[in-house]
């Protein structure tokens, strides 16, 4: 099992990042790698975002999509942290089952919006 510690103390303190990217106590051509690519995602997550929702004066689904990157990241660090049969305590669960309760709502909402805007048409 990966300790969370672990994973927080290998990370750069925020505002202190440095150019060794994956912290493996060198800058390499690896680091370099990995700026252009963060660098090449982050253009076509700005790109996507505003085809797919023009930006509006609140910047709802601005903020919308950004909030569902950041859980998709922690939720794939979740997923790999938790082993099969470890025991988790009951507020984890219930967590767990309230954040996915409340994402299936959304996609029903989102389906059904977008099912009734095409029959519209």
């Amino acid at each position: 099992m990966i300790k969370l510690k672990t994973l927080v103390e290998d990370l750069d303190t925020v505002g202190k990042e440095d150019k060794d990217i994956n912290n493996d106590g060198k800058v390499n051509k690896t680091d370099s790698y990995i700026a252009n690519r963060r660098k090449k995602i982050a253009l076509a997550l700005v790109k996507e975002t505003h085809l797919t929702w023009p930006p509006t004066q609140d910047h709802e689904a601005t903020m919308a999509k950004s909030e569902l990157r950041s859980m998709v990241q922690n939720a794939t660090i979740i997923y790999k942290m938790i082993e099969p049969n470890q025991q988790l305590p009951g507020w984890v669960s219930a967590y767990i089952t309230l954040a996915s309760d409340y994402m299936n709502s959304i996609e029903q909402y989102l389906t059904e919006e977008a099912n009734e805007m095409g029959n519209n048409e």
